[in-house]
């Protein structure tokens, strides 16, 4: 809850655990669905109906509140999990914008088509309603996303909500290059 003081935040009381996946390995592809689908079914209950909290110290009598997940923070390759999408290697390498793999070295940020709700929302639809394996393969090569139970829910808006952890994508690669490499 970031709506909390710092000091009770990350109460156990205050935090709410979603599950933890099976091992020894991390769930493929679209199999985080079915790690996704009873924590999307909560958010769904809670944002729709809402959650009757039976008393606070503001609301002796209860107060009826909604919730949501936004946002997403993951390291790169959860949040290509997550999310469905491709991998950092593929044609479609980049969670935020459309700049294919081939044109890597562009660094003109303004030619960066950057990725829309609509689109994404559009492109994994047509992946999930694929009739068959095949046209499911030739959807997720032409745009790099598949089906993500997260998308059930009305407001998530991957591209806004997708917040890539800092630690992994500043300390563990962009840094240590930096200092080394450059």
């Amino acid at each position: 809850c970031l709506n909390l003081p710092l000091h009770l935040r990350y109460l156990e009381e205050n935090m709410y655990l979603a599950g933890i996946g099976p091992g020894p390995k991390s769930p493929t592809g679209v199999q985080y669905n079915h790690l996704l689908g009873p924590v999307v079914d909560d958010f769904l209950e809670s944002w729709d109906r809402g959650i009757l909290v039976r008393k606070t110290c503001r609301h002796p009598q209860g107060l009826q509140v909604h919730c949501a997940l936004i946002p997403v923070i993951v390291d790169m390759i959860g949040a290509k999990e997550i999310l469905a999408l491709a991998g950092v290697t593929s044609t479609h390498f980049c969670s935020y914008c459309d700049l294919p793999c081939s044109d890597i070295n562009n660094l003109r940020t303004h030619e960066w088509e950057h990725r829309d709700v609509r689109s994404w929302r559009a492109a994994a639809e047509r992946w999930r309603d694929a009739p068959t394996r095949s046209q499911r393969d030739a959807e997720y090569e032409e745009s790099g996303i598949r089906w993500s139970e997260l998308l059930r829910l009305p407001y998530f808006d991957p591209p806004q909500f997708l917040d890539t952890e800092t630690m992994h994508l500043f300390n563990l690669r962009c840094i240590p290059t930096h200092c080394r490499a450059i």
